[in-house]
């Protein structure tokens, strides 16, 4: 599956097309803020494609700082040893049924 067709599957599907919450809205405005991915020409979807990828990396390197300082905390280091996720590389989320809940 291509990455236009994953996309457009996401907008109608799963985010039901929530511009709002979507995950994706930050690059999909800087191609643009008045269209959805399902609209975009080949070539606004090939510059979607670069700016999901910066976006993606600027987040990973976000959430790596966010881990280099929680790391020390012993209760971080709890919650994670005591709550299960599920998902692969690019889409992990937190199970219900963790610590605290």
């Amino acid at each position: 599956m291509s990455f236009k067709e994953r996309i457009i599957n996401y907008c109608k599907g799963e985010q039901g097309i929530d511009c709002h919450r979507c995950t994706f809205k930050v690059p999909c405005d800087k191609v643009r803020d008045d269209k959805i991915p399902e609209m975009f020409t080949d070539a606004e979807m090939t510059t979607f494609e670069e700016y999901v990828k910066e976006h993606r990396r600027k987040l990973s390197s976000q959430l790596n700082d966010t881990y280099k300082v929680l790391n020390g905390s012993s209760w971080f280091v709890g919650f994670l040893s005591a709550t299960p996720v599920s998902g692969g590389q690019n889409d992990i989320e937190i199970v219900k049924g963790g610590q605290d809940e």
